[in-house]
């Protein structure tokens, strides 16, 4: 139940950065949004930016995925691609939130993981 209470919360706040900047987003408008109470939010995140924190680590992690399949996949440069692509085309909505408004955040996040991965 948890990951379905996180997965709504990260739903409202991605609504919400449609129409508002972070800065003038609740807890209040994402609980409502999520039609969720405040100790449910709290239950899962500290803030609002631990959200979204949250949310590039999802993305993260996805993306990462992806490159692994590809490895077992014999590196099949064209399957990559497409794949990538596919899952940008599916979450479009959010990269491009994430682009405009937290670029060099998600870029330090991404930068580190990989960083991480190298030996």
């Amino acid at each position: 139940m948890k990951t379905n209470i996180k997965f709504y919360i990260v739903e409202a706040l991605f609504k919400l950065l449609n129409n508002k900047n972070l800065k003038d987003i609740t807890v209040s408008d994402i609980v409502n949004s999520a039609n969720i109470s405040r100790t449910s939010f709290y239950n899962n995140f500290k803030n609002i930016t631990d959200v979204l924190n949250y949310k590039f680590d999802l993305i993260i992690s996805d993306l990462y995925n992806i490159f692994k399949l590809n490895k077992l996949r014999k590196n099949d440069i064209n399957m990559l691609f497409r794949e990538i692509l596919k899952y940008i085309d599916n979450n479009k909505n959010k990269l491009s939130i994430i682009k405009n408004n937290f670029y060099l955040e998600f870029k330090d996040k991404l930068d580190i993981f990989f960083f991480s991965k190298i030996n």
